[in-house]
């Protein structure tokens, strides 16, 4: 089984013959050295036919796979190995000769690129492995339209039907939806870290670190309220379970499955969205990324426009319209 490569001169095909990399001559397109590829794997694979007997498991391949990817931390292993153990649970793969291209083209892009990555490192060990599939590219996807932006109706619709479950989740979920807090920060909060008269939340933020924050006078007056009854070292959001949140995650499903139906209509409406709604109206609102990074407790502030503000039609072209004429002297371009 082979690949192709791209060097100086052209596109070449290259396979391995036991311990032995071979290659091809140059090719000017990358088509014909796959041609010259599937030619060359159907020669091989008529003359040097594997056993059954000789086969790798599955479950070994992987493991020799993550110990051939020594530079990938801990993490990113542990969820390699996840990810191709469920795969080979799903198709039933055994071996490296049992995944087909149809199974691969139906992959998401990070699947595909583990088992061809997978895949390559069986043929170097003499595994055998359908032609064709290591030179397989992946069909584009067709585009996806982004979801629409939540409107501040819709918003304060999943609010308000969040404080119908329970005073402690509406709060919560006002706080995402109005400051775009994480969950991990919120969820730990307790009654000393609310100061009602200096209007602040002291808060564990993703980095560790313990910050204190402003909020809005009157969420601070409502928060103030709802711990009016509960002790220094209460929790200031229960559920209406009548226990903590035992995860963040729990939450979101809950909102997404109980409040907001996204679940089942497949909009996004969920904690993120309602985190990237509150971002982009303190965007807008400010026009700062900095300060927007430093009220929600973000190291980055490039995060705050690469990942969670968002922009829409209206807004485009609001930009557009307040922009104003360039003094050219040009009376074609002149507004």
């Amino acid at each position: 089984m082979g690949w192709t490569e791209r060097r100086s001169g052209g596109w070449r095909a290259c396979w391995r013959e036991g311990t032995r990399r071979c290659s091809s001559v140059a090719f000017p397109s990358q088509a014909l050295a796959k041609a010259e590829l599937r030619q060359r794997e159907t020669i091989l694979a008529a003359q040097s036919p594997v056993s059954r007997s000789a086969l790798i498991p599955w479950a070994e391949l992987v493991q020799r796979f993550m110990a051939s990817r020594s530079g990938t931390t801990e993490g990113h292993q542990k969820q390699a190995r996840t990810m191709l153990g469920r795969l080979a649970i799903t198709h039933g793969w055994q071996s490296a000769a049992d995944p087909t291209v149809a199974q691969l083209r139906a992959l998401k892009a990070g699947e595909y690129r583990h088992v061809r990555a997978l895949l390559r490192e069986a043929a170097i060990l003499g595994q055998p492995v359908a032609p064709g599939l290591l030179i397989l590219r992946r069909r584009r996807e067709r585009a996806h339209s982004a979801p629409a932006m939540l409107t501040d109706a819709r918003v304060a619709a999943i609010v308000a039907k969040a404080y119908r479950w329970s005073r402690d989740d509406g709060l919560l979920l006002d706080l995402v939806a109005t400051y775009g807090h994480r969950l991990s920060s919120l969820l730990p909060l307790k009654v000393r870290d609310l100061d009602a008269v200096a209007g602040t939340l002291t808060m564990h933020v993703k980095s560790g670190d313990v910050v204190r924050r402003p909020i809005l006078p009157a969420t601070a007056a409502a928060l103030a309220k709802h711990c009016k009854k509960k002790k220094p070292d209460d929790l200031i959001f229960s559920s209406h379970l009548g226990r903590p949140w035992r995860c963040g995650n729990e939450f979101s499903s809950w909102v997404q499955h109980s409040v907001s139906g996204s679940k089942a209509t497949g909009a996004g409406e969920g904690v993120v969205a309602l985190r990237k709604y509150a971002t982009t109206r303190l965007y807008r609102a400010c026009g700062d990324a900095k300060t927007v990074a430093e009220i929600q407790g973000r190291r980055t502030p490039s995060l705050v426009l690469t990942i969670y503000a968002q922009t829409d039609d209206a807004a485009m072209r609001g930009a557009l319209a307040a922009l104003p004429p360039i003094a050219n002297g040009n009376p074609k371009t002149a507004h």
